[in-house]
């Protein structure tokens, strides 16, 4: 369909160049300080054009792996069904 990787991180990276700002901010709102120090939640974000937004050098990018051997082998058989989903989408457009 079209779309490629933008930026693939903690879900905190949507703060980009403001999380310094935040952080002054979070001691005296615990929601705000519970996200900006949480690291696990992650987020995938595509689009069919680069972007600037997620340049920050404070954004912490991680690897998107894709080879079927960084899957668990639990979860392989789902692959094949996944693709196929992608494709029929894909044939729809």
């Amino acid at each position: 369909v079209g779309l490629s990787l933008v930026h693939f991180g903690p879900e905190r990276d949507i703060c980009g160049d403001a999380r310094p700002e935040l952080l002054r901010a979070s001691a005296e709102r615990d929601a705000l300080a519970r996200f900006l120090g949480n690291p696990v939640f992650k987020m995938l974000l595509l689009g069919r054009r680069a972007s600037q937004a997620f340049q920050s050098p404070l954004d912490s990018p991680l690897p998107l792996l894709a080879r079927e051997q960084d899957v668990p082998k639990s979860r392989r058989p789902a692959l094949a069904a996944i693709e196929q989903a992608l494709r029929s989408l894909a044939a729809e457009r």
